[in-house]
């Protein structure tokens, strides 16, 4: 009896020892599975102006990610190409993972920079599963320039009513205004920058001369009855009398009145721009008679002159603008989209670009392009080169008066219907920003100097 019991208590004892040997076993854990979520770019990598040229871009997850799987998956791309850089968890946070540029981004360029579906979790996890449509997810930039050197440019606009002249400072925002007695839809910064030129169309005329930096008068000039509009150089101020069919010649130094030029068959200068490769003068008539012709003046003595027969399709000037080089004019028509071009060599129209929308408006020629503006809110880049349009924006709404920073980083354009200054930079043609002015907006320059 004592052996049957025995044999089975042995067993039972060799069993507990057996397992009692073995090392321990806990249930398994299981493998986290879940997809993470993107939260989004941090505020300085979400349409910001004037970020330096390695601005790191900040982004911020629902769990810790793995910085290596980004190298694939994620680019910071502008018109000019991807910029190189490195990927690693932020200090405080492995949910969010830090792109560094190794190399410095260009200035005054748009950049856009894409997270897409590849980028994973610590566990191999991606954000997105191989069957979804791969739609990154986006943001942008706009680099720093020499638009935001020791300080940014100033910007003017005429009142639509012609009564106050308003300004844009700082990094595009509105700063204020000052009362000015009947303002022409004619406005120039003089070519040294340190003269701002308002067309008044009073009886006398007077042009006004202000400080750009200090927004302060500095000098008017009486010229003639009805003047218009004005052009710069380096010597002159030319201001067009349409009313008293005159041109008036003002000293840049001095600010005094040095002639009157008068035409006497009856000639009637409607706008003007001067070319200093041929040292003349070029001349739109406003006369209905004549409408298509270009009245050439030597600049030397304002005594002699020619007519350029046939230059305007069907109506007279709406805006006339010149290339820096003095090769080529912009005569944009009134009321029509047709914009001629004629070269100062040859004193012959040498191309014609019909645009779509309703009418032209105003022009500004910078350093390589064109810009156009259209009465229907279409903005156009023009290439000098191939005299014809690269690029366009539609801007939605109607426009008015345009110009470019002296380093043609950027484009400023009014649109009187919500009262804002549009932003766009040149390169790609895209808005950047708008800023809220207090008034009917029409006509517009841009200083050359920062303040």
């Amino acid at each position: 009896m004592m052996r049957k019991l025995t044999q089975p208590v042995c067993f039972l004892l060799t069993m507990f020892l057996f397992y009692s040997c073995l090392p321990d076993r806990l249930a398994p854990v299981p493998t986290e599975m879940s997809r993470p979520d993107f939260l989004g770019f941090a505020p300085e990598n979400r349409g910001a102006l004037n970020v330096p040229l390695r601005q790191p871009v900040i982004m911020n997850f629902s769990e810790s990610m793995d910085p290596s799987s980004f190298s694939g998956a994620f680019k910071l791309e502008s018109i000019s190409g991807t910029v190189p850089g490195s990927f690693a968890a932020s200090d405080t946070s492995k949910s969010t993972i830090v792109f560094t540029p190794s190399t410095d981004m260009n200035p005054a360029e748009i950049y856009v920079a894409k997270v897409f579906g590849g980028v994973r979790d610590m566990n191999g996890n991606s954000r997105l599963s191989p069957t979804e449509e791969d739609v990154p997810e986006t943001t942008w930039v706009f680099t720093t320039g020499k638009y935001a050197e020791n300080g940014f440019p100033h910007v003017f606009i005429t009142d639509k009513l012609g009564s106050k002249i308003y300004r844009v400072g700082d990094l595009n925002a509105y700063k204020d205004s000052i009362e000015i007695t009947q303002a022409s839809q004619e406005l120039r910064v003089s070519p040294d920058g340190t003269k701002l030129f308002i067309v008044n169309k009073t009886n006398p005329g007077k042009l006004t001369v202000m400080d750009p930096g200090t927004f302060t008068e500095i000098s008017t000039v009486n010229v003639g009855t009805g003047p218009e509009n004005v052009f710069l150089t380096d010597e002159k101020a030319y201001v067009v009398d349409v009313s008293g069919k005159t041109i008036s010649v003002v000293d840049m130094q001095t600010l005094a009145l040095e002639t009157t030029v008068s035409f006497s068959d009856g000639f009637r200068p409607r706008d003007i721009v001067y070319s200093a490769k041929s040292n003349k003068l070029y001349v739109s008539s406003n006369n209905l008679s004549d409408f298509a012709k270009v009245r050439v003046i030597d600049a030397s003595d304002y005594s002699s002159f020619y007519d350029i027969e046939n230059v305007m399709p069907v109506k007279r000037t709406q805006d006339m603008e010149i290339s820096p080089d003095g090769e080529y004019i912009f005569l944009a028509e009134l009321q029509t989209t047709n914009l001629i071009i004629m070269s100062t060599t040859t004193d012959s129209v040498v191309s014609q670009i019909t645009a779509e929308y309703v009418k032209n408006e105003d022009g500004a020629a910078g350093k390589n392009y064109y810009y156009l503006i259209t009465n229907g809110g279409g903005l156009y880049k023009i290439d000098y080169s191939s005299l014809s349009v690269t690029d366009f924006l539609f801007l939605g709404k109607t426009a008015t008066g345009v110009d470019v920073t002296a380093d043609e980083e950027l484009l400023y354009v009014t649109t009187p219907v919500d009262s804002t200054v549009q932003v766009v930079e040149t390169s790609t043609l895209t808005r950047i920003s708008e800023i809220k002015v207090p008034g009917i907006l029409k006509r517009i320059a841009v200083s050359i100097a920062n303040y």
